[in-house]
């Protein structure tokens, strides 16, 4: 009997560890394949063939913050034809870019001034970072350039607009404006979480749920089955009190305390565990001492 059950229990353990290892990969695998789903590659505006003289933007995403609704992205100007210097570092003519960023409405290029990359801020819109995990923001990005001719007049300069986001935790869909033209870009995104960030805070909101679940069985035994209270018990559940808000706080990019995960679980948690650390307080009160 005793080999037997030895050899149930090594079979067991054999068959979880397979299980264990299966799920390592399927994990990883999914990471491997998020980093490409997450990341977004458009183009727009004029090409090679459709204008040799051309400014090329290419506008990198370099940061998210939800809780402020900005995206930072950089602009890498490379000018092209008649625009580019003989070392392609500089432009040949004072340009203008407008832009609709909040915090730098116009990027000035000097002629024969290096050029180096610029930084703007765009605004999210659309969107509630109290949604999270299933949050849904919009931005957009536009861009028009223009030089002054000889009589002073603004002239338009062609833009090849090149956008590319990939930030971790989050999904990134960019496409370009069917009115993008030569001298006008526009690029439109849409921001979420990416599907491994929604698996884990939901893998997250019903672990708090089997959690508090476990704690009322336990509760439960004691009220109706005459389980006796141990002063472990309330170690236990004060701890457990206290380590939901870092379990709750490990999801990725999770905003501060009030969002929809929180009403959907974290409350209920905390609430349901207090309640009982109270039911069991009392019911140890109650009885009489040596029982």
């Amino acid at each position: 009997m005793n080999n037997k059950r030895r050899t149930t229990e090594i079979v067991g353990v054999i068959v979880g560890l397979i299980l264990f290892a299966v799920l390592f990969v399927v994990v990883l695998n999914a990471y491997q394949q998020e980093g490409e789903n997450r990341s977004a590659l458009t183009t727009t505006g004029a090409t090679a063939e459709t204008q040799a003289n051309r400014l090329n933007i290419s506008a990198k995403v370099v940061s998210i913050d939800f809780n402020k609704g900005e995206i930072s992205v950089r602009l890498v100007i490379s000018p092209e034809g008649d625009l580019a210097s003989q070392d392609g570092l500089a432009v040949t003519k004072d340009i203008k870019i407008t832009t609709n960023s909040d915090t730098k409405g116009e990027v000035l290029l000097k002629k024969g001034q290096r050029l180096s990359a610029s930084d703007i801020t765009l605004s999210l819109y659309d969107g509630q970072v109290s949604d999270y995990p299933f949050d849904s923001h919009s931005a957009a990005l536009d861009l028009y350039a223009t030089t002054l001719a000889e009589d002073k007049s603004e002239l338009s300069v062609p833009i090849q607009l090149t956008f590319f986001g990939s930030i971790s935790g989050v999904a990134i869909n960019a496409e370009p404006d069917a009115e993008s033209n030569g001298a006008y870009a526009y690029i439109g995104a849409t921001i979420t979480r990416s599907s491994v960030t929604k698996a884990v805070a939901i893998a997250i909101i019903v672990f708090m749920w089997l959690m508090a679940l476990t704690v009322i069985a336990l509760t439960l035994s004691v009220m109706l089955r005459g389980r006796k209270v141990e002063l472990s018990m309330f170690s236990w559940l004060a701890s457990m009190m206290f380590a939901l808000v870092g379990f709750r706080n490990a999801s990725p990019g999770a905003p501060g305390i009030g969002s929809f995960m929180d009403f959907i679980s974290f409350f209920w948690a905390e609430i349901l565990i207090a309640g009982c650390v109270v039911i069991l307080m009392v019911i140890n009160l109650r009885r009489p001492i040596g029982k």
